[in-house]
């Protein structure tokens, strides 16, 4: 299915003063400046020869995707080590500072595409030729078969192990540090890199892009934005469902689960696509999410205050547009408010149907959806039930 670049324009946001800003500080984008920088380390096997590598802007979110965030997208908690080892999930009220855990790097391109069109962007991944065929996936834990990436979209996507090991170094603003952001590997763990990008060295590892080839460094060379090898090596994944021999995807950052320090910013690791955690450790995958940096077409972002205030039952409700998602939770965390969340609307239907005639004004047509309540406003008809449909189904007059 095509997806209209327009819809980018159409994203969008209600907030009202009457309610609090969000407590916790939003998983922003960091703008990484490209750069040509030293690759590897020539005391690792695989991470060896130490070769020149050159990478274009990209941004990159400053943490690892939390809990919250994921679901937002993907609305099944992602169950795995952490309950079979305390029997507990980690509480709600800490979903917004907690990275989510237990994922596969299947169930990581899943949430990018989902993001990215919830965001009204084009999503970067498709399997077998189609990007609606990971979007529309109706549950997580799902292999997708010949997967490719669309690297001139504008929507999310996993970093390439050599954005990762970049942006881990300092970017641009790079010292010749051994771990992310110290040459101390317990400091490491709470350390930012020159670019504001955090986690690096804490917690759990996280998913790239690149299949994994021990020999890949030496035939590669230096290059200009490598996308790692074809086809990834078979090794023996120590996955919890295989256990053998497989074609792996890697593995970047976090802390030895056993050490509790930071692994080194060249280290790479590697498991299954399919499993989510190693059990040697028993170590949980997660991950960090990167696209395109902004304006890198010449293209102006913006955010339009339409200036429209609505007041009902004595609460100032005001209507924005955006092209730009960052800029817009910015403007909404400016005015002390935030999007609605699905319960606000259901509760009152007097603002869900100033809602749908705002939209019917910006000239959308509805579609019946969820709101998610994290500054891009999806579609809710009071009298249905809801469901979940993306921005990408929202046509213009």
């Amino acid at each position: 299915m095509k997806h209209a670049k327009t819809i980018a324009v159409l994203a969008a946001a209600l907030c009202t003063a009457a309610l609090p800003a969000q407590s916790t500080k939003p998983n922003s984008m960091a703008l990484v400046e490209g750069g040509t920088f030293k690759m590897g380390n020539a005391d690792e096997t695989d991470a060896a020869p130490v070769h020149t590598v050159t990478v274009d802007d990209f941004s990159m979110s400053r943490l690892k995707v939390t809990i919250d965030e994921w679901m937002n997208e993907i609305g099944a908690y992602p169950e795995g080590y952490e309950e079979r080892r305390t029997g507990t999930r980690v509480p709600r009220m800490n979903w917004k500072t907690t990275a989510v855990e237990n994922v596969t790097w299947y169930d990581a391109i899943l949430y990018c595409n989902r993001r990215s069109v919830s965001e009204g962007l084009t999503p970067c991944y498709a399997s077998n030729g189609s990007k609606d065929a990971i979007t529309y996936s109706k549950q997580y834990r799902v292999e997708f078969p010949n997967v490719t990436c669309d690297w001139e979209a504008d929507g999310y996507r996993l970093p390439t192990e050599a954005e990762w090991e970049y942006a881990a170094r300092g970017g641009k603003k790079q010292k010749a540090y051994k771990y992310s952001g110290s040459d101390d590997a317990v400091k490491a763990k709470t350390a930012k890199t020159a670019d504001g990008i955090e986690q690096m060295g804490a917690g759990r590892s996280e998913w790239c892009w690149d299949w994994y080839s021990s020999t890949y460094y030496a035939a590669s060379g230096n290059n200009s934005n490598p996308h790692g090898p074809d086809y990834g090596e078979s090794m023996f994944s120590s996955g919890g469902q295989y256990g053998g021999k497989v074609s792996c995807r890697v593995l970047r950052g976090g802390e030895n689960s056993d050490l509790h320090t930071a692994f080194p910013v060249y280290l790479r690791r590697y498991l299954n696509p399919a499993e989510y955690e190693g059990l040697v450790g028993p170590d949980p995958c997660s991950f960090r999410i990167v696209r395109k940096a902004k304006n890198a077409d010449g293209k102006k972002n913006s955010i339009v205050h339409r200036n429209i205030e609505v007041k009902i039952d004595g609460v100032s409700y005001y209507y924005f547009m955006t092209d730009d998602y960052d800029a817009l939770r910015t403007e909404l965390a400016s005015h002390n408010c935030r999007a609605p969340s699905s319960s606000d609307l259901w509760e009152n239907p007097v603002l869900a149907q100033s809602v749908r005639d705002k939209m019917q004004e910006l000239g959308v047509r509805w579609s019946i959806t969820v709101s998610n309540g994290s500054g891009i406003l999806n579609y809710y008809t009071p009298n249905e039930k809801p469901r979940s449909v993306y921005l990408k189904d929202l046509q213009l007059k």
